[in-house]
């Protein structure tokens, strides 16, 4: 046998993390030893005396406590530590009462290491089984008092100087038993502290890297998907075959399905991992309900539903809360009852009751579609989960959107709760308490600057004049070739003047050239980044007095922590990857003015 091979058995090693296991297995390997050499001692001590007298009971105490070292040997080749404290503690009290009833009772030394027997007990399989074994040795101390008068020879003498002997051994015992036990525990339980201690800092930094990598590839996936997306939209708005606008479509359709499935798994890994931000800002709640069913009516329409709005008369007018985490609650609800739904309705109730300045709001959700079977309620909130499987294979579906609905729920205090007839549809109720809100700030609108122009006759008299809109200067920053062809498609021509640069460097450059009204920023920039270059144009605004320019971040980050890391830089608005075009040509609109429509005066 090896040396380490003779260390592990005298020392079981701690297997998978099991710290308390490992301390019971050394305790109870420590105590057998010890209970073998000091029972055999104690039971050979005066052994011709005792023999003549009791060979039974002698041959009992000094061959008896030789079984304990078959301890060691089964808890080397088991795992079950149980099993062999089991076993430790059945012949140990076998034996202790057996000699007690061959000869002493209550007089018997034997029946002082009952005392210790019991806290090893609470040593070897818990707290429990200790109360336990304490209540069977009290249940045994008093049957053999009440049969002391048959188990006790009249040859058996007991002096108090016996007694006080006997007694001061067990309370010894017990009391060694304690500071073995506890020590053991003690050490396994401050290195099993050091391991979780070392185990939480490799999973902050596992977590950390894990974070990362996502935003890493959140990047480099969202990078390439904005050009197949982008390019596809502007596609589908030229001339096609009806059968290259059926590829068109299917190419936006499934890129889109592919950019829900990348939000939702990295919305989980930005809950699991406690990165997920809440914010509270004022919003009204009516037309917020009106803008999220105007996204579903069209798709309604399409699948020959009715959807049908409810909106409580004693809701208030405005609410704080995280307009966009609730907005993506109620999408993945209705989405999932529009999936599931052929035939019939779906109806969004919205009611609230307004208690010291705060709403307890219920969202109600209901289809008539084809419903979950109710011992499967529990489990569509899981994540990858769907009722069945084949459902999962014929509505598509990754099976997260409910489970982050629940979790973003909980995050702000609320829940979601399911009801369903199987084969009559569902009903979703999401409920949170909000704050009523008062006012709402107004959205940043800046305006273009004009000219007014003279306009003639063919004889140069004046025939009136007109108010007319230069057209809006902007810079794009940006290094990847698809992307800036996509931005260059997507942004109109005729209202826009657009210069490009491939990196912070050249953006910085052309800034300081000439006059824009707005910049698009791209964050991952060689040479210079977007935050940097945003920190160069702001000093260069301050130093040189000039007008702030609004600076709108276009980027393929898509982590919350990305949308502040860009505020704080000195942005203003912020765009993730893959881009709409409607969605682009708004925020312009926003920034510039450029919504608004030139006045003709006579």
């Amino acid at each position: 046998m090896s040396p380490s091979a003779v260390t592990q058995f005298f020392w079981p090693p701690v297997i998978d993390g099991d710290y308390l296991d490992a301390a019971r297995k050394r305790c109870l390997l420590v105590i057998s030893i010890a209970a073998a050499l000091i029972g055999s001692l104690s039971g050979w001590r005066n052994f011709d005396a005792s023999f003549a007298a009791y060979p039974i009971q002698t041959l009992i105490a000094g061959l008896g406590p030789l079984v304990f070292l078959a301890c060691p040997v089964l808890i080397a080749r088991t795992r079950n530590v149980r099993s062999v404290a089991w076993f430790f503690l059945g012949f140990s009290y076998v034996c202790f009462v057996a000699v007690a009833v061959i000869a002493g009772g209550m007089f018997s030394r034997a029946t002082f290491f009952l005392l210790p027997w019991a806290v090893m007990a609470t040593l070897f399989l818990g707290w429990k089984e200790g109360v336990g074994a304490a209540v069977i040795v009290l249940c045994t101390y008093l049957a053999l008092y009440f049969i002391r008068g048959m188990i006790a020879p009249s040859v058996y003498e007991m002096s108090i100087d016996i007694l006080s002997h006997w007694l001061v051994v067990g309370l010894s015992m017990t009391l060694v038993m304690l500071i073995t036990g506890a020590a053991i525990f003690q050490r396994e339980m401050e290195h099993a502290a050091i391991k979780l201690c070392e185990a939480r800092t490799e999973a902050v930094s596992a977590n950390r890297a894990k974070s990362e990598f996502l935003a890493m590839m959140s990047h480099e996936i969202r990078t390439p998907m904005n050009g197949v997306l982008g390019m596809a939209e502007m596609l589908e708005d030229t001339e096609l075959s009806d059968q290259q606008r059926l590829y068109a479509e299917t190419i936006t359709s499934s890129g889109a399905s592919l950019m829900a499935i990348i939000n939702d798994i990295l919305d989980l890994s930005k809950i699991e991992a406690g990165h997920i931000n809440l914010t509270h800002k004022p919003f009204a709640l009516r037309s917020f309900i009106e803008q999220i069913s105007m996204l579903f009516k069209l798709r309604a329409n399409r699948q020959q539903l009715d959807l049908i709005i409810e909106l409580d008369d004693n809701l208030p007018d405005h609410i704080s809360g995280d307009a966009g985490r609730i907005r993506q609650i109620l999408i993945n609800l209705i989405g999932n009852a529009l999936k599931f739904t052929e035939k019939g309705h779906i109806k969004i109730k919205v009611s609230g009751a307004v208690t010291a300045g705060d709403v307890d709001l219920s969202f109600v959700v209901e289809d008539t579609g084809i419903g979950v079977p109710e011992d499967k309620l529990d489990d569509i909130f899981r994540k990858f989960e769907q009722a069945e499987g084949s459902t999962t294979r014929r509505f598509d579906g990754a099976g997260l959107g409910l489970a982050i609905s629940r979790q973003l729920a909980h995050a702000m205090g609320g829940n979601i709760t399911a009801q369903s007839v199987c084969g009559k549809g569902c009903t979703f109720t999401f409920k949170v308490t909000l704050p009523v809100a008062t006012t709402i700030a107004p959205s940043p609108v800046r305006t273009r600057e004009t000219s007014v122009v003279i306009m003639r006759h063919e004889d140069g008299s004046p025939s009136g004049t007109e108010l007319k809109t230069s057209r809006i200067r902007v810079l794009i920053a940006e290094d990847n070739d698809v992307n800036r062809l996509v931005m260059k498609s997507m942004i109109d021509a005729a209202r826009y003047d657009i210069c490009f640069a491939v990196n912070g460097v050249k953006a910085l450059a052309a800034y300081k050239a000439a006059a824009f009204d707005v910049v698009l920023m791209d964050v991952s920039m060689p040479e210079m980044d977007g935050h940097e270059t945003t920190h160069a144009i702001r000093n260069f605004e301050r130093e040189t007095e000039a007008r702030r320019t609004p600076i709108i971040c276009v980027t393929a980050h898509a982590f919350e922590d990305q949308h502040e890391k860009t505020l704080a830089a000195g942005m203003d608005d912020y765009l993730s990857k893959p881009i709409r075009r409607e969605q682009l040509a708004e925020t312009l609109a926003k920034w510039t003015g450029a919504g608004r429509k030139a006045r003709n005066v006579a």
